[in-house]
């Protein structure tokens, strides 16, 4: 079959824009002020504790059971993340080097150009490409269930190392020593730190704060800041004890990562399908064929809305601050969109396809999110990080990589969706 250039385009245009109006809603949302940023954090709670859960689960049930080579595309996708993660952080110390970045942003940097958003984007992208392929609807779970496989060593190794590694870069600021300014203007929770290049720290100073020296906002006029010099005990998240109960939360304790390991048993022991999808030639209703259905319901919700708290996170960035940083947003940028696939897709494509090392080549699925997994930009998770521990000094850098990169990961990952449609003939 002839390969329709024009139509290999559009096929990789029309994701990639109905995944840039689902961020934009969320950015919209920010801009506007129709979501509060309490709203916004319960929301992720949702998203990553509940609605993943069930999309990963229930896509593992229906799109790798009874697959042939089972234990060998699993292995692929596992190694495939390793080497994946492996080269980008050696990518990541190169462009610290090249960058030399502020003190505050040395290990930061390695993580913008090592993180990938190799969740809800490649899910979004991916899905939509194979339903429209010759595998058709019946092909998406397959494409999310490999995505959630491929992504279990990596929520591992974020929160093994990036996590600890973006903490040092903070360490050795003295918040007791520090003046933050305090708005009392606004009245949002102690919680949350906004991205601001005058470190604004929002808390809540209402009549009913019983910790507060502050007035109640009562005036006409917005009151006067005020200089706080004792922060230590609102930042406390970076302490060991912290450290290792968010360790315990993300890993042992992750939902998600559990929707993927019971995934597969559920998969590939017939006792346990059975109780949740019909079998084969059985004309009664699993037992427990409601629950799942449930578990498909919930879970349809979760790419949107996540994509959607992307485009809000992106939104509430501020962007009036990162001239300075630039060279090293541009840097990452080349690293992460340009280089990384560049590297990868020749990899992928002798290993997989050519030389048939795994045995899989004719599993385009695979393929095809094995090579679009190199093309995504840097995860949005690395600015919760940076806030969670900056003690709100540390988000012009990173807001200059995002404000950098996202719009031109427009272009890259089309270009690369056009590639890999060229290479499978998808």
């Amino acid at each position: 079959m002839a390969f329709d250039i024009s139509l290999t385009i559009w096929i990789s245009v029309r994701p990639i824009l109905k995944l840039f109006l689902n961020i934009l809603l969320g950015v919209l949302a920010a801009k506007f002020n129709m979501i509060s940023p309490d709203t916004a954090r319960e929301l992720s709670g949702i998203i990553v504790w509940i609605l993943v859960p069930s999309l990963f689960f229930q896509s593992i049930v229906t799109g790798i059971s009874n697959a042939s080579q089972l234990g060998v595309t699993v292995a692929t996708l596992i190694i495939s993340s390793c080497l994946y993660t492996a080269i980008a952080y050696g990518l990541g110390h190169l462009t610290r080097i090249i960058t030399k970045p502020p003190r505050n942003f040395r290990n930061g940097v390695i993580f913008a150009t090592c993180m990938a958003n190799s969740g809800d984007i490649c899910i979004a992208v991916v899905g939509s490409i194979v339903s429209h392929s010759s595998y058709g609807a019946a092909g998406v779970p397959t494409a999310i269930a490999y995505i959630a496989i491929f992504n279990l060593p990596i929520v591992f190794f974020y929160f093994l190392v990036a996590y600890k590694s973006v903490a040092d870069d903070f360490k050795d600021i003295g918040v007791e020593d520090e003046q933050i300014v305090v708005d009392t203007s606004q009245s949002i929770t102690e919680h949350e730190i906004l991205p601001s290049s005058t470190s604004l720290l929002h808390i809540d100073v209402s009549s009913e704060s019983k910790d507060s020296n502050l007035p109640p906002n009562v005036t006409s006029k917005p009151p006067r800041p005020r200089m706080i010099t004792s922060a230590k005990k609102i930042f406390s998240a970076a302490s060991k004890s912290e450290s290792a109960k968010l360790w315990l939360r993300v890993t042992i304790y992750n939902a998600n990562n559990w929707a993927v390991i019971l995934g597969i048993v559920f998969a590939n022991v017939s006792v346990l399908r059975n109780l949740l999808i019909p079998a084969k030639d059985s004309k009664s209703d699993p037992p427990l064929g409601f629950v799942f259905e449930t578990m498909q319901f919930v879970g349809n919700s979760a790419v949107p809305l996540g994509l959607i708290n992307v485009g809000y996170t992106l939104g509430r960035l501020n962007l009036k601050t990162i001239r300075p940083f630039l060279k090293t947003a541009f840097v990452v940028t080349v690293f992460r969109l340009i280089a990384f696939p560049a590297i990868l897709f020749p990899i992928v494509y002798y290993v997989v396809k050519v030389w048939n090392i795994v045995g899989l080549k004719d599993d385009n699925i695979l393929m095809l999110v094995l090579l679009y997994e190199a093309c995504v930009p840097t995860a949005v998770s690395l600015i919760y990080f940076t806030l969670m521990l900056s003690k709100g000094n540390g988000m012009d850098a990173i807001g200059s990589v995002f404000a950098i990169q996202y719009p031109i990961s427009i272009i890259t990952m089309t270009l690369c969706l056009i590639l890999s449609l060229f290479i499978l003939q998808f």
